[in-house]
């Protein structure tokens, strides 16, 4: 009986790390692991910060909380985006939480890691670290972003400012 609550634990956990959040960058359609994402919240005010990477938004007071914001479409260099419109994805990094803003939340969706072609052989401006790969999903391809590492290295660069999870006012 143990062997067989083992055996189902490890499906559940599997099936939960093949579910993706599905959102939008410039129109087209990203993903990032679901477990990755804690909250999504609707875009506030951000206060900017002085001297910033360009990507760096600023901070916001989330319930007492002060959390870097990014722009994903920035930090991507996409163009032809409203920098004032989009929703804030809240993501556990190393330092603590931080927003990563996003155009559009689509749905939730499995994708099974043979339907993901590795990013190795696909040209992209994102960082070859960050970047999974293209899931195809019926006639839409997904390009899958590991959201963890991007903002790793958001944190680590010092542009957080060592805000993140500061108590205060933003």
């Amino acid at each position: 009986m143990r062997h067989d609550q083992e055996a189902e634990d490890e499906i559940h956990e599997s099936a939960v790390k093949s579910k993706y959040l599905i959102f939008t960058l410039c129109g087209e359609l990203y993903g990032s692991a679901l477990l990755q994402i804690k909250e999504v919240i609707k875009m506030t005010s951000i206060k900017p910060v002085p001297h910033a990477e360009k990507y760096f938004r600023g901070v916001i007071n989330l319930r007492g909380q002060i959390i870097s914001v990014m722009d994903l479409r920035t930090k991507f260099q996409m163009v032809g985006h409203n920098p004032e419109q989009g929703l804030i994805l809240i993501i556990e990094g190393d330092r603590g939480l931080v927003g990563a803003i996003v155009d559009t939340i689509e749905y939730v969706r499995e994708i099974p890691p043979e339907s993901i072609q590795a990013g190795d052989a696909i040209e992209t401006r994102i960082p070859r670290d960050q970047f999974i790969g293209v899931a195809r999903s019926s006639e839409q391809l997904i390009h899958l972003i590991d959201l963890i590492k991007s903002v790793a290295v958001f944190q680590s660069s010092g542009t957080s400012l060592n805000l993140v999870n500061q108590k205060g006012a933003a």
